[in-house]
């Protein structure tokens, strides 16, 4: 029997009353931990970094399906692009561009949108037009899309 009474006997805490082994394993799961919580955070940061960029509708203008409108939205104040072409957006970021001089066929639609301090948006159509007995028809398909 000792002779220190038992209130002034050192108690141990919790992390010193756990085998190696164990906090080894708790050590190896804080880790982690904190690899999945900066992951998250690097995802969160890179998803709203990129410019924001929705096409809504390419539409014919023209019964001949010669000239089709794009819409859409962005940014507002992002600097956009259609195939090249500089396109205006209003204080929205909604935008409006005709397409001239489509012929029957492909053809690739690339809209680029560049928001300030945001990674660049790239986003590539493909427009088809067909004529079947006298008959028009379009549809688009999804080419691509990058962000730099």
């Amino acid at each position: 029997m000792s002779d220190i009474p038992e209130e002034r006997k050192e108690k141990k805490g919790w992390w010193q009353r756990r085998t190696t082994a164990t906090k080894i394993l708790i050590g190896i799961f804080v880790v982690f931990l904190i690899i999945i919580i900066a992951a998250v955070a690097l995802g969160m940061w890179f998803v709203m970094s990129i410019t924001a960029l929705n096409v809504t509708d390419i539409k014919p203008v023209s019964q001949s399906m010669d000239t089709f409108e794009v819409t859409g939205t962005t940014e507002p104040g992002a600097n956009l692009t259609i195939n090249n072409q500089s396109v205006t957006t209003d204080s929205a970021g909604k935008f409006s561009y005709q397409l001239t001089n489509v012929e029957l066929g492909g053809k690739n639609i690339t809209i680029v949108s560049k928001g300030k301090g945001k990674l660049l948006r790239t986003l590539i159509l493909k427009l088809n037009v067909s004529l079947n007995n006298d008959f028009y028809s379009s549809n688009v398909q999804f080419i691509n899309q990058t962000f730099f």
